[in-house]
């Protein structure tokens, strides 16, 4: 079996970023500390965990020329529930998308970094007929 572990990311403010996944997501911190000077920590929610270290020189990966990674998903069960903790923390997607299986909003974290959380038609994972043949 393989599954994904976590995603390492950095970060321009670690105690912003920590306070963000946390209130947005669930987050829980699991470990934190110093690494050769650059302050860490791992949050994990479920099965899935965040390496965030905090690099406040670095460029915003929404401006970045290098090779970097253009978002990742979060999987939620209840849409309403979403849109309400959108709302009460005056976060506002800036893409919202009906696929023809989920639905997707499209938020930025205090970093820049994008995050796409997805609902799936009757919480159930599909795809369209026949999608695999076009690979």
């Amino acid at each position: 079996m393989i599954r994904l572990d976590h995603i390492n990311m950095s970060v321009e403010n670690l105690q912003t970023s920590l306070d963000w996944y946390q209130h947005l997501f669930g987050f829980k911190p699991v470990e934190s500390g110093d690494h050769k000077g650059t302050p860490y920590a791992i949050v994990r929610k479920d099965d899935v965990m965040l390496c965030l270290y905090q690099l406040p020189q670095k460029e915003s990966p929404s401006t970045s020329q290098h090779h970097k990674v253009y978002h990742f998903g979060i999987r939620i069960d209840d849409p309403e529930e979403w849109e309400q903790k959108l709302e009460d923390s005056q976060v506002q997607p800036h893409l919202v998308w009906d696929y023809p299986h989920s639905k997707s909003w499209y938020v930025r974290d205090p970093s820049g970094h994008e995050i796409e959380v997805c609902y799936w038609q009757g919480n159930r994972i599909q795809f369209q007929p026949n999608a695999s043949e076009s690979l």
